[in-house]
């Protein structure tokens, strides 16, 4: 199936290169179904506002309901963790000593108090309480290690500081995070030489721009040699001659800075793991640290953003300087919020003026054009992306996310041939890109031309990325019409459980039923089919097929 997400282009574009008003969170009233007047009614409430992403007024129902009830340490413990959600580290310190009072467990308890008195450099206090949280589970263990030792360090337990940091060596994906603390333990106690060695293990383990950008902010590096490549591209470049033509010195290591560190590095896991909220809470605790940086701003923004959060997300933005480079990246994420929101007028405006500023970047004009592909302005979006493309001279890797952006919205407009082209050549600039090749191969699998090739295409596709369900849908429906029947019901029906609420692949495994004899559940998936609202077009295809096979 032919489904991009607007994210979809997003990071295609990123990956390939294509160029990091104050509003509080209000709401007028509770909601009217509920009686918010017992403890019961408002932690109810608290729950349905949490879930719908209105965490200032979760937080408020939940201490309303903590009122009558102060010791119900469910109630505490999920105000605290929403608190921390919101940013507001302050009222999260009062919730977790409230919090610890009667749950000496409390992880997120625990955890704040022992930040809140790092910051102070109060590092016996904040050790006192972190070490009451080390065994809490393996997804909070990189933090709660990395902590611990930094305040040993603290207190000047250099043994003891080692000896915590040195769990994470057991763990694989901490590995880096070992190394890189390690070497910064020994920095801090004035070891220069160990302090290289960690930082060359962490090297050989991880070349990436974020520990090369990592190097350069906590050591002086001086070149053995006349160099002409700045540090940090010289370690992008050639990471294993680095050493051989530059020296590192350690610069004296601010606990605060580590820590910011650490919170930045967690928060990064947690969104791969997709565990956003939780990403967001470490990201607040480093602006705690620091309320003014602009990276950690913009991650805000960002996490913010993908939660559904634009309030908070547009005030992050609000508080990142129009002189520094963060500055663009956020306005990026700012149009992508407008578009969310699909407030036109406003992503025009705002795109208009960026151009103005940014004339060679790309990716501007780009989310214009996307918001119309995906708002199905064909006309609209094709007039952009050719216009962008004309005044490129030859066309590489970093125009795909334009060219494949052309080439859907050709093929929506019914020029396949033109659109056919553009999928090629995007295809043969980003060979082992799944949407693409999902897209070219569903095309010609609808056509009936290329079948063969097509299927090849859309295997490969679905090995890239085997948990999507419209690239499984595609495959599943390529077997549906080559005859394999077998085959299209094994593949569609995992493309059911992937994206169980879509009418296309539910009809997709409807037919694929009923071509191989059962009925039945033919016309349960096509009735499943009608319940999600598909076009006029298709709603008649489906209820033609109910009727015929009933008969």
């Amino acid at each position: 199936m032919k489904k991009l997400l607007i994210s979809g282009l997003i990071i295609l574009a990123a990956s390939c290169g294509v160029s990091r008003n104050n509003t509080d969170y209000q709401y007028t009233e509770k909601p009217k179904q509920l009686s918010t007047n017992s403890a019961t009614g408002s932690y109810l409430a608290g729950l349905f506002a949490y879930e719908d992403g209105n965490k200032k007024q979760a937080e408020d129902f939940l201490e309303h309901s903590l009122e009558s009830n102060p010791q119900n340490i469910i109630v505490l413990n999920q105000n605290l963790q929403i608190t921390l959600e919101n940013g507001d580290i302050e009222n999260a310190v009062t919730l977790s000593n409230r919090a610890i009072k009667y749950d000496p467990s409390s992880f997120w308890g625990r955890l704040t108090l022992g930040i809140k008195h790092m910051k102070l450099g109060e590092h016996e206090k904040a050790y006192n309480h972190i070490k009451q949280i080390r065994n809490d589970p393996i997804k909070y263990g990189p933090i709660v290690s990395i902590a611990e030792s930094w305040s040993l360090a603290g207190m000047g337990k250099k043994e003891e500081a080692f000896k915590t940091i040195g769990q994470l060596k057991h763990f694989v994906s901490y590995k880096v995070l070992h190394h890189i603390h390690k070497s910064l333990l020994h920095s801090y106690f004035k070891e220069e030489k160990k302090a290289q060695s960690e930082i060359k293990k962490a090297l050989s383990l991880l070349k990436s721009k974020r520990l090369y950008v990592l190097i350069d902010q906590f050591f002086h590096i001086k070149e053995n040699a006349e160099n002409s490549n700045e540090p940090t591209d010289a370690l992008a470049q050639k990471p294993d001659q680095f050493f051989a033509n530059y020296h590192l010195t350690s610069k004296e290591i601010d606990i605060h800075d580590v820590m910011v560190e650490g919170f930045y590095d967690i928060t990064l896991m947690l969104i791969d793991g997709l565990n956003l909220n939780t990403a967001i809470i470490f990201n607040n605790y480093g602006l705690y640290y620091k309320p003014n940086d602009e990276g950690l701003l913009l991650m805000a923004a960002s996490l913010y953003s993908k939660a559904n959060q634009y309030e908070k997300a547009l005030e992050s933005l609000e508080n990142i300087p129009q002189d520094t480079a963060f500055y663009l990246r956020g306005q990026l994420i700012k149009a992508d919020i407008l578009k969310a929101q699909k407030d036109e007028k406003s992503l025009v405006r705002l795109v208009e003026t960026l151009e103005e500023k940014h004339p060679q970047n790309l990716q501007v004009p780009l989310l214009l054009a996307d918001y119309y592909r995906t708002e199905k302005s064909y006309e609209k979006a094709l007039t952009i992306y050719k216009r962008i493309l004309k005044d490129v001279d030859q066309i590489n890797r970093q125009h795909v996310p334009i060219l494949f952006g052309r080439g859907i919205v050709l093929e929506r407009l019914g020029k396949w041939k033109e659109a056919e082209e553009d999928l090629i050549k995007s295809l043969e600039l980003y060979p082992d890109q799944p949407d693409i090749l999902n897209y070219l191969g569903y095309s010609w699998i609808d056509r009936n031309i290329n079948l063969e090739e097509g299927e090849k295409l859309l295997k490969k596709a679905v090995k890239l990325a085997p948990n999507n369900g419209y690239i499984l849908d595609s495959l599943g429906w390529s077997y549906y019409k080559t005859k394999k029947f077998d085959k299209a019901i094994k593949y569609l029906e995992k493309a059911v459980e992937y994206v169980p609420n879509d009418a296309v692949i539910t009809d997709h495994l409807a037919d694929a039923y009923l071509a191989g004899g059962r009925q039945k559940e033919a016309i349960f998936q096509w009735n499943r089919a009608l319940s999600f609202d598909p076009d006029e077009d298709l709603r008649q295809e489906i209820q033609e097929k109910i009727k015929s096979t009933e008969k």
